[in-house]
């Protein structure tokens, strides 16, 4: 049994995201996607991320495409339209993160 990989607490990019999702990692695979609430229990050798409500997309997704960036706008909290200057992106989307 080798050593699995354990997300907790993470906002699961999709078409429905997930907020506050655990999910296993075995043998490069995602094993389980447990919802919030629901337990793993630890095994010796887990290895455990706190995504402390971070975003996690699948690895098949390219994480530098524009999909859906109005929906992760608004589970950033910011507002869901894109500027029309780049200098108004910078000021209003980057400077909060």
């Amino acid at each position: 049994m080798g050593t699995r990989l354990v997300i907790r607490d993470a906002v699961l990019g999709g078409p429905e995201p997930r907020v506050g999702a655990t999910i296993v990692v075995e043998e490069r695979h995602v094993a389980a996607v447990l919802q919030e609430g629901q337990r793993v229990e630890p095994r010796p050798g887990d290895w455990e991320v706190d995504a402390a409500g971070r975003l996690v997309v699948p690895g098949g997704v390219d994480a530098h495409c524009h999909l859906a960036v109005g929906q992760l706008l608004r589970l950033a909290g910011l507002p869901p339209r894109l500027w029309h200057t780049v200098s108004e992106m910078r000021s209003r989307f980057r400077a909060p993160l």
